[in-house]
């Protein structure tokens, strides 16, 4: 399922802040 990149795109954005 695409939920791995809903997770990745989560990672990403958590360390972009």
């Amino acid at each position: 399922s695409e939920d791995v990149w809903l997770i990745l795109g989560n990672k990403l954005t958590l360390a972009g802040t």
